[in-house]
């Protein structure tokens, strides 16, 4: 396993406060002088939900039985022999009978700061490639003590969809390696921490997909490289 560490546009630091409290700094070197600023509390899944929308988003990981809290997809007709896509629908559209794929196409989620708070989303172009731009549309809702009223504040980003990966996995890694999982757990409340989705983004941040890829598939079991997984968590980004 050759892993390496590369530079990346985006730069997030977790940085718990303790009862449920968490900042979270989210610097962009090319658009920013300092990093915006969140104080998001144990109402929100915070961390676990960014993972969650990176992990569905990707077309080979989308399921809508487990995505579709925060994730939404289109309908994509395929061709019967070619298993090409033909038409893409929106749910609830009326369709014709035929073969149908679920296909991801944007995430939502929000951070609770008491008051205020902040709503991300995720978009990418609804096709089965697995390198794809991201577009963040964040919106920051703070309380204006002067105006006495909330104020909403837009940002929009484009990446590359493995570098919001690979930003996020860095975040969580050094955290983690600092707390624990437990002690994340404890610190923040977020318990939407899935450690099989933190791998998956950790492994396209890394382009090594290939190293957690099932294998000795049979009646519907595989088996993957637990060693493999855990050198993955354990690197340093």
């Amino acid at each position: 396993m050759n892993l390496q560490k590369r530079k990346c546009p985006i730069e997030i630091r977790v940085l718990p406060r303790g009862a449920g409290w968490t900042d979270v700094e989210w610097f962009v070197s090319s658009e920013m002088d300092e990093p915006l600023v969140f104080t998001a509390s144990y109402l929100s899944n915070l961390f676990g939900d960014f993972i969650l929308a990176l992990y569905y988003l990707h077309p080979n990981q989308f399921e809508t039985t487990r995505g579709d809290s925060i994730v939404e997809h289109k309908l994509a007709l395929c061709d019967s022999r070619t298993d090409e896509i033909v038409k893409l629908y929106d749910v609830g559209e009326p369709h014709p009978i035929g073969s149908y794929r679920e296909i991801p196409y944007r995430a939502k989620f929000h951070w609770e700061e008491e008051p205020g708070g902040s709503t991300w989303v995720l978009t990418r172009n609804p096709t089965e490639d697995t390198s794809f731009i991201v577009k963040l549309n964040l919106t920051v809702e703070r309380y204006s003590v002067e105006d006495d009223d909330y104020k909403n504040t837009e940002y929009s980003f484009e990446f590359e969809y493995h570098d919001l990966c690979y930003a996020v996995a860095k975040a969580m890694t050094d955290v983690m390696k600092n707390y624990g999982f437990y002690g994340y757990h404890y610190s923040t409340s977020d318990n939407g921490i899935n450690v099989h989705q933190l791998v998956f983004i950790k492994a396209v941040a890394l382009s090594c997909t290939s190293l957690i890829e099932p294998k000795h598939r049979t009646m519907g079991k595989a088996t993957t490289d637990f060693e493999n997984e855990i050198k993955l968590l354990l690197f340093d980004m």
